[in-house]
């Protein structure tokens, strides 16, 4: 596969949340200016914060198509994921400039969490293609769920609303929404044309390979092979569920009850639901039911490190 043309030593439009309450996107710009400044490149800010017009982003892709512009997604997985997707929709190639809380995608890619670094590698680094997810047509870098993860990412926004984002705030959501309640729900899956039908408490669907290696290295191999990575878990106790979160965190999934993994290059999951909340990149995202995951294999262009 061909990878897009930029000219040479293109300019840089950075798009960030320059809105977010941690300042971490509107810092990391401030530390990297004088770096491609220095390099000679033109350089461009664009706001895309929550909130603003929902065309803000669309125009300011159809600017960097016209410039010859390198699009650069400054922050953490969510405006990666949503800088990513236009960028996809645009058919044009990207760049990350990790500011977030895990940055996930970034560093699968082998881009350096230091600022710095990180400005050479837009300077200095080649385009590669990744796969990327889909659900419902909305893209995922990394991953997508629904169950119980829907109601953890409702609770972090609340207690992050009250306490900021920092990682024992996703912690706090996380043990908040273990001990609630959580009804089980019946899906009907079929995947590579094969059926079955499981209940199931939260279904994760993974895309990112470092991420997937750190749950199981079984997983990992799935997006190795361009597939995704599908865990059903089974309805269980609150004290197994607390139990199986800790194979997550600190072992791997491949001993833990309750649970069944698999690879899928398509699945189509039912419900008798209308519709089904789906946390994508940590975003929540109203789905029409049935949900329709694939994996679409070298589908998004990014600037990674030229040793990559």
């Amino acid at each position: 596969m061909q990878a897009p043309c930029l000219r040479p030593d293109p300019p840089l439009l950075l798009l960030a949340n320059r809105r977010s309450g941690a300042g971490d996107a509107n810092e990391l710009i401030d530390s990297v200016l004088p770096i491609l400044a220095g390099a000679g490149r033109a350089v461009r800010l664009g706001d895309i914060s929550p909130g603003r017009d929902g065309g803000t982003l669309r125009r300011w892709i159809e600017q960097a198509r016209k410039d010859g512009a390198l699009v650069v997604a400054v922050g953490g997985d969510g405006t990666v994921n949503r800088v990513a997707a236009q960028c996809l929709q645009d058919g044009i190639p990207c760049g990350v400039l990790p500011a977030g809380t895990f940055n996930y995608f970034a560093r699968d890619i082998g881009i350096p969490l230091e600022p710095e670094s990180a400005a050479r590698v837009l300077l200095h680094g080649r385009l590669r293609a990744v796969g990327v997810g889909y659900v419902n047509g909305h893209p995922f870098l990394n991953n997508a769920s629904f169950g119980r993860y829907t109601h953890v990412i409702r609770e972090r926004e609340r207690v992050k609303a009250r306490f900021g984002r920092f990682r024992p705030v996703a912690l706090l959501a996380l043990l908040r929404t273990l001990f609630r309640g959580q009804k089980p729900f019946a899906i009907h899956v079929e995947r590579d044309g094969e059926k079955r039908i499981y209940r199931s408490e939260m279904v994760f669907v993974g895309n990112n390979s470092m991420q997937l290696a750190r749950l199981d290295p079984g997983l990992a191999q799935c997006a190795a092979r361009d597939r995704l990575a599908v865990v059903v878990v089974k309805p269980t106790t609150r004290l197994k569920m607390a139990e199986l979160l800790m194979h997550g965190l600190l072992k791997n999934l491949r001993s833990a009850d309750r649970i069944e993994m698999f690879c899928a290059e398509r699945m189509r999951i039912d419900s008798r639901r209308r519709d089904i909340d789906v946390v994508v990149d940590g975003e929540l995202v109203r789905c029409d039911a049935p949900l329709e995951f694939h994996a679409a294999r070298q589908a998004l262009w990014v600037m990674t490190p030229g040793d990559a």
